[in-house]
Formats: structure tokens, sequence, C-alpha cells
């Protein structure tokens, strides 16, 4: 065989014991000692490993990889027992170590190598294998195959450099030893903990190093969150760091502060001296000293523990301390870390089940589960449940802990459930741990008994919120009995230095926000919550008065950009201003009917203006008829014709009776709209024209929205240069007032004109408009504007340019857009435009898929409007699937449908499908051809539809 040579794997073995073995069994031990020697060579040789050495009982052998090596100690650990039955206790030490040696003269070139496999052999126990982490990093696609444990850096014998050491196993063989017998073993007081450590790669990296760096680093975060075990888990692969030892102090027991120095004293083992203080035997005893201290839980002891630090830092050169609070010392020299709760699935729709295993929270609830009930396995059917769970309780470890104990006789959707009252459900915690963790809400008790009377208030005020806060909102929300203006600032920086409050910035602005669990435990406490809420409806009406931040210079992107960052507090007010009954609450959704209009969320505005209407709130009947006047408009957008009519007629009885011309221009435009989508034009136009006399100079933008809409009668040849000419005007008075939203839809109608009628324009022309417009959407983080320009672009490059791979990925972009955002309308549209791309690329089985989408749709606001395209690509499809009397059916009724203006055409103006007529004259022939269309000519809508349906099966 070939020698390794190179970077080669040497494994290293010897019998442990094996002098005395050989005087307790003079008789037997030569004989097993060759029976071991042929077992040795046979697996070694088998795994492709060459032995150049052997001295007595020890075997020497080398490896061209990693995985060979860790394979064949296994095999020998596995065959020695087996081998050897009749009372002998032959255990194989073993050591694998990889690094760079040369074979020259009949040995191995390579001292640090070699000697570093040898030294690693012999700290070894008999049946225990150790890895060094060369060989760890080589064996990581087979990791699965092995069990490991990682004993960290360790020093072995003459080597100055520290060694990280694993030992290898499987479920087979052995696994509890003794400690390592390295030769610098340092004293430490560290428990073992019995159950898995979970995630935090990252933060043990990070603390390592610092600790490396800094003689003082303070872990803090908010309780709960697995800062002790973080620290202890850091130190104890530390250990070989501090020749004097690592010694942990718990402080949460200790009410009195002068016993801090003791309890130090009592870790260490340091006895009281007669005649001195505690305090300078602790200084003298650490002054000489390489140890680390750990002092845990010093929050309630701060400034003591404070002084105590930094006294024995200036002392004692030798000394590092790690501490764990809630505040940080807030002493020079002092390194913070913020241990943040485990990581937990973000929007659960983007999610799927190899990354939601993934999240620290997923995997520590997992762990925890299997050691309560070992069958526990996650699976397709509750990973969503356990995400969700995770979420919910902020990814806090003792939280996670507490609800995966649960799992013994609950499923996982009903400790879901449960968290409703979670306070009450999260406890049995550990019956040794401290009295805290044994609970959710005595953990949160302990952090918020150390506030001071005015914290405690703020941090109830501040719980109104949800999806964080800004300054300014604290200020307004937040001042009221108690509370001064000039007091917020200081105490949100007071609750953020205890762990209760944290920051997010951006290039911006600031924001705060608190764990959703801190939060409600918060919310329970707060008694002043009507004043409260108020203050933070009348906040949040200021903020969404469009019309004043508009005049008062903030640009139309910004406005958007700061109720988005809200929006969540904004829903919260709203529900909660229901359930108060605070009537300040319709100026707000009034307000924000301005906002659902611009971002497309229509939905959301019909069904909040709805909950208000039908709300037990007490408002007058002017505001009653503006609410449905709002209201009456984006019905129309979301596809709500019923309510449509309903809403805008009951407002214009009463709003004609005070003259409130700002609502009845939303009431005649969302009627005029929908006269236009039922083909009755007359109607439309003469609400259209009584809308636009309404708005007269001062209401500009609203005048600019009729614009666009009333254009859309005149988009038919004739009159498309009046339609094109509004169109403009829009688009002039929306640059005008500043209005990007108005600009970017008018750009967009503007295309649309010139793209389906080439005699008034051109595709390049109606490419560029439209890109101007997506460009600005994109600025505005508008999905709705965004979606209808994919669309457009995309049926513009499928029937003008055919490049149908570039068509396919817009109108797919577009189509997942409208979907995810609840877009309905623009659903239409799109499948039709997807489903002419198959038919042109020869695919009929996608533009089957995607007529069967449409039909599914259909009975939604718009699906008639285009169904006449549905027909003609399911004529197509039947042709590509010789299904040729079908499509015959559909044509008859694409000629039928044709004739009626109330059925519009987004295919191109042009298309005709002479080729395929007279092909299916031909094979049907000319007779049979006419019975055909004129039954598709004669069908009711609901048995096309019917047929199309059964002719795609």
């Amino acid at each position: 065989m070939k020698i390794p040579s190179g970077n080669v794997a040497f494994l290293f073995t010897d019998i442990e014991g094996s002098t005395l073995l050989a005087q307790k069994y003079p008789d037997k031990y030569n004989d097993y000692l060759l029976q071991h020697n042929k077992l040795l060579s046979e697996i070694i040789t088998f795994h492709n490993g060459y032995i150049f050495k052997t001295v007595g009982d020890s075997f020497c052998s080398s490896f061209q990889n990693a995985d060979s090596a860790v394979i064949a100690a296994i095999q020998i650990q596995k065959n020695i027992d087996s081998k050897f039955t009749d009372g002998i206790p032959l255990r194989i030490r073993i050591g694998i170590h990889m690094g760079h040696a040369e074979y020259s003269n009949g040995d191995y070139i390579g001292y640090v190598t070699l000697s570093k496999a040898q030294r690693l052999m012999s700290i070894a126990y008999g049946g225990q294998i150790l890895i060094t982490k060369e060989i760890f990093d080589r064996i990581l696609n087979n990791k699965e195959e092995f069990l490991i444990r990682d004993f960290g850096l360790r020093k072995l014998k003459n080597i100055n450099q520290p060694e990280h050491v694993y030992q290898i196993y499987t479920k087979d063989l052995q696994s509890e030893f003794p400690p390592l017998k390295t030769a610098d073993a340092r004293q430490n007081n560290l428990p073992e903990f019995l159950s898995n450590f979970i995630g935090r790669e990252k933060e043990s990296e990070d603390i390592s190093e610092i600790i490396s760096l800094s003689r003082l680093l303070t872990l803090i975060g908010p309780g709960g969150t697995g800062k002790t075990r973080l620290a202890i888990k850091c130190a104890s692969g530390l250990i070989d760091e501090f020749e004097n030892g690592i010694w942990l102090t718990e402080l949460s027991p200790i009410t009195n502060p002068d016993f801090i120095i003791n309890e130090i004293c009592n870790e260490i083992g340091l006895k009281e001296t007669s005649g001195s203080e505690m305090s300078d035997n602790l200084k003298n005893f650490l002054k000489d000293k390489n140890i680390l201290l750990i002092l845990d839980n010093c929050e309630h002891l701060l400034s003591h523990c404070s002084s105590i630090v930094e006294d024995l830092l200036k002392y004692c050169p030798g000394l590092k301390i790690i501490c764990t609070s809630r505040e940080t010392l807030n002493i020079q020299g002092e390194y913070v870390y913020f241990v943040h709760p485990l990581k937990v699935p973000g929007d659960l729709n983007g999610e799927t089940f190899e990354s939601i295993s993934e999240y620290e929270s997923v995997k520590l609830f997992i762990d925890r589960a299997i050691s309560v009930k070992p069958g526990f396995t996650l699976n397709e059917q509750n990973i969503m449940a356990v995400a969700e769970l995770c979420k919910r309780i902020d990814g806090i470890p003792l939280a996670v802990e507490l609800a995966a104990k649960r799992i013994i006789i609950l499923s996982v959707e009903k400790i879901n459930e449960k968290l409703s009252d979670r306070f009450r459900f999260l406890t049995g915690g550990n019956q040794t741990a401290l009295p805290r963790h044994k609970t959710l809400r005595a953990l949160i008790d302990w952090s918020y008994e150390l506030l001071n009377e005015k914290e405690k208030l703020m941090l109830q005020r501040l719980s109104v919120f949800s999806g964080g806060w800004t300054l300014e909102a604290a200020e307004q929300v937040c001042c009221s009995d108690g509370i001064d203006d000039d007091e917020v600032l200081d105490l949100i920086i007071s609750l953020h230095n205890k762990s209760l409050v944290y920051r997010t910035d951006n290039n911006e602005s600031v924001r705060y926000g608190m764990l959703d669990t801190i939060r409600i435990y918060s919310y329970e406490k707060l008694n002043d919550k009507l004043k409260i809420f108020k203050n933070k409806i009348k906040y949040f009406v200021s903020l969404s008065d469009y019309h004043y931040h508009i005049k008062m210079g903030m640009q139309h992107f910004e406005w958007l950009k700061s109720l988005k960052a809200e929006i969540d507090n904004i829903r919260s007010s709203i529900q909660n201003g229901i359930e108060l009954a605070l009537n300040e609450l319709t100026d707000l959704v009034l307000n924000m009917s301005v906002y659902w209009n611009f971002k497309g969320t229509f939905s959301e505005g019909v069904e909040t203006l709805q909950s208000i209407i039908n709300s037990d709130l007490c408002f007058d009947e002017l505001i009653a008829a503006k609410l449905k006047a709002r209201c009456s408009y984006l019905c129309y957008s979301a596809g709500n014709f019923k309510l449509l009519e309903t809403y805008a007629k009951e407002s214009i009885q009463v709003l004609e009776k005070s003259n409130d011309k700002a609502g009845l221009i939303e009431s005649f435009k969302a009627l005029a709209l929908k006269a236009f989508l039922e083909n009755n034009e007359p109607e439309s136009l003469k609400l259209f024209e009584k809308a636009i006399m309404l708005c007269g100079n001062m209401f500009p933008l609203k005048k600019a929205e009729l614009l666009l809409d009333f254009s859309m009668i005149y988009a038919v040849d004739d009159t498309m240069n009046k339609s094109l000419e509004m169109k403009k005007e829009a688009l002039r008075i929306f640059r005008e007032e500043k209005n990007q939203s108005g600009e970017a839809f008018a750009l967009l109608n503007i295309s649309v004109n010139l793209s389906r009628y080439l005699d008034f324009g051109d595709k390049k022309e109606a490419y560029r408009i439209s890109e101007q417009s997506l460009a600005i959407s994109n600025k505005l983080e508008d999905n709705y504007l965004i979606s209808l320009n994919l669309i457009h672009l995309g049926s513009l490059k499928l029937t003008y340019e055919k490049d149908y791979n570039n068509a396919e990925y817009l109108l797919l972009d577009g189509l997942k857009i409208s979907m995810d955002s609840g877009y309905d309308a623009n659903l239409f549209p799109t499948l039709i435009f997807l489903g002419f791309l198959y038919i042109q690329t020869k695919q009929p089985e996608k533009a089957q898929t995607q007529l069967k989408e449409y039909i599914n749709r259909r009975g939604k606001s718009g699906s008639e409007f285009f169904i006449k395209d549905i027909f003609f690509i399911g004529g197509m499809v039947f042709m590509m699937k010789n299904k040729l009397q079908e499509s015959a059916v559909m044509f008859g009724l694409v000629e039928k449908l044709s004739q009626d203006k109330k059925f519009k055409t987004l295919l191109p103006v042009n298309i005709d499908f002479k080729n395929e007529i007279s092909e299916l004259k031909k094979e049907l022939g000319d007779d049979n051809y006419k019975i055909l269309t004129d039954k598709g000519m004669s069908l009711h809508l609901e048995n096309a539809v019917a047929i199309l349906l059964s002719g795609l099966e």
C-alpha cells in the first residue's frame, strides 16, 4: 500500500495498566497480547491504515484521511471485549491527531504532530477514544454517525499551546469516564448541567474572545435569557487559561450586601483570619493569582458589587471577573455583552420545515420536550405550532423550558392555547432552581420589584405600545399624573439599563421596545388604561393626518414610512378604542383610510371602517356618513360592490344636507366606478361629472384621482386622445401637489393607454413610463403599485417583444406579491397573461393551471370583466390537446362575447385566430364546425365554465 504522507491522521493505542495485567496474569497475558496485536493489525489494515511502529503493547499507525482513522478506532473498541471474554479486562486507550508528517527511512518525520498524537492517547482512559480539533473538523460531514463530547482546550504534557480535545464514541461504546488526566487540571466549582446546552455558538465565541482581551465582562439581559448558564459554559471552556481556577459565586440569595465578600471567600475556600478584614484577606489571596471569578446575579446589590469588583481588579492584576446582571456595573474597564433571548422564527409564511428546525428556541424546546417525553418528535403536523409557541414567549429560555415540560400532558397546540394566560400556565420549574426560576411570573417579579415607583409607572404605561415606540410617542402618551415631560427620556434610559426595554437603531431613527412577555406582565399592572389610551389615540391621530404633514413640508413617502413603522400601534389603538368606546377613534380611522388607499390594503380598510360603523361608539349622523363615504370608495378596490352601493347611497343622503363636499366626492366616485364596471356608461359619466364639479379648486388631489378614473370611459379608439389628456392633467396635479403615489399611478395609467393603442404611442415609451412608475413605487414600498407595474411590464414583454422568459419572470413576481398581499383584482389579468404566455410557448398543461386558478376565483370583483380571454385561451388549450370539438365551442363563445361591450380583452388588440379556425374547419368539416360554434354562441356563461372545466380534466 501507499504509505500516507503529507497531512496524515495518526492513531496511537496502548493497553491501560498493561504492566499490572502482565504481573496479575503471567500465564495468559502473552497469549492475549498476541491476539490483541492480530486484531489491531487486521482492523487498521482493513481501513487502509499503515502500522509503522509497535512498542510493546502500543501501536503507532497512520491514515491518509481522518474518517478512516476514526472508524478504525471505533471498530477496535467494539471488537476488543468480544475477543477476550474469560477474565482479563483488556482496555485500549486511543488518541487520534492529524498534522503534517513525511515518511523517511522507515519512520515519520514530524515531531510536533507525532508528539500530540502520543500525548493525547496518554491522557485517555481504557475504552476511550480522544481526538483533536484537526480530526473533529475533518469528520464534520459524517459527524451524525458518531457521538461527540467536547472537553474544550486542554494542555498536553510539554506542549505550550492548549489543544482542543473531544471524545468520540457510539451508543454501543462506553461514554462516561473520569476527568481527563491532563497535567494542568484546574480547580473550580462550576456545576455540571444535566441537560444539554443548546445554541449560543456565536455568543460563546464572542465571550471567549472578550475574556482574552478584557478583565471585566458583564453579561446583561432580561431575566430567564440564560446569562448564568452561558457564563458557566464559556468559563468551563477557558478552564486551562486560569492556573488558580475558576470560581462561581451565586449572589441572588444574599440580601445583605455586607455578606458579598464572605460568600466569595466561602466559594474559593478562604477562611476568616482573626484580626483581619475579610476584604483584605480576599485581596491578599488574589493579588498574585491567575484566577477567574464569576459573580452571578448582581442586579439587586449593584452599587456594592460595583465597588467590590473595582477594588479587587485594581489590587489583583491576575484576576478576571465575569458578572451576570440585568444592569451594568458602570465602572471603568467594564465590557458589556447583551444576552438576547434565543432566536425565534420570523414570518412563518416564509419559513420551511428545515429553516424552522434550525432556530435555537425550537431546538431547545425539542430537547427539553424529549427529556420529559422521549417519544416526542418534530414533524410536519406540529412544527408550525412549535414555531408559534417559541415566538409568543419571545425565545426566553426559561419560558421555553417551562412550556416544554407541559408536553407530557398536552399537545403543542394546546400549550399554545394556554399561553393566553402564560403567567399562570408557565410554572413548575426545576425543584432545585432558585425560586424566581420556577415560574415565569416570579422571574419578572424579581426585576419589577427592583424598580422605583416612577420606573414601575413608566413600564406600565409603555406596555400600551405594540411594535415599539419612539421617544416622541412616549413623551406624548406616557406623560400624565406622576411623570413629567422632562422625565421620560431618563426613565426610558433607566429601564433600558435594567434590560427591561431594548433599543433599535437605523440610519434615520431610534425606536424602543420590550419583550412581549414583559409587556403583557406590565400591562396587567396598568391602572390608568383609559387615560393612557386616549393619549395614545390622540398622538396617532396627529401622526396620521396626511394633509397636515404634507402642508408642513413632509414628503409623501416619508409620511407613508412613518405610518408603516407604527402600523401595529395604530391597529392596537383601534382595537382598544373600540373596546373602551373612545369616540376619538373616528378621527384616527378617517385619517387611516388615506393610508389604506395609498398602500393598497383595501380589505383591511373596509373591515376596520365596518367595525367602527357597527360598533357601540356614540358618534353623530355626519361622522357616520363620512365613515361610510370613505368605506364605499375602499369597497370598490376591495371588490365589495354590494356594501359600496349601500354605504355610498346612505352617506349621500346625509352629506348633501350638510353640504360636505369631500364626503360627497368619495361617494359619487365609488358609485361612478361601480357603474362603469357594470357597463352603465351614461350613469358613470353623470356621477363622475358631479364629483369633478364638487372638487372645484378646493380638492386638487381628489380631482386628479377622479380624472384618472374618469379617463377610463374615454379609453376607446375614437376618444383615446381625450383619455390621455385627462391622465396627463392628473399627472400634472399630482406632481404639483408632490404626491408621489398619485404620480406613480398616473404614469402607470398613461403607459397602459400607450401600450393598448399603439396609434397613440409606442411600446418603448410605454415601457419607459411604467419603469418610472415602478421606481417610485419601490421607493414608496407600495406593494399594490409594484405588483400592477410588474404585471403591466410583463404583458409588454409578452405581447410586443415576445420575450417570454422575462415576461414570465415579471408576471410571476407580480402574481406572488398580489397573492401574498390579498390584491384579488390583480390576479385575474395576471392569470390571463400567464395563460396566453404558456399558449405561445406551447405549454398547454401550464396554461391549463392558470385557467383553473382563474375559474376557482371567479365570482370576485373583476373576474367577469376579462372572462372572454379565458375562453379564448381555453379554446387554444383544447386544440393543443387535440380536443377539437371543445375548441370550436369555445371559439364560438368568444365570438359571441366579442359583440358585448361589457366584456373587455387584455390580449393584444390585433390578435386573431384565423389559422386555428382554418385548421378546425379542415379537421371537423365546415358544417360540423358551424354547429359547434353555434352551440358556443348559445351557451350561458355558467354552462360554458362547466364545459371548460370538464374538458380540462
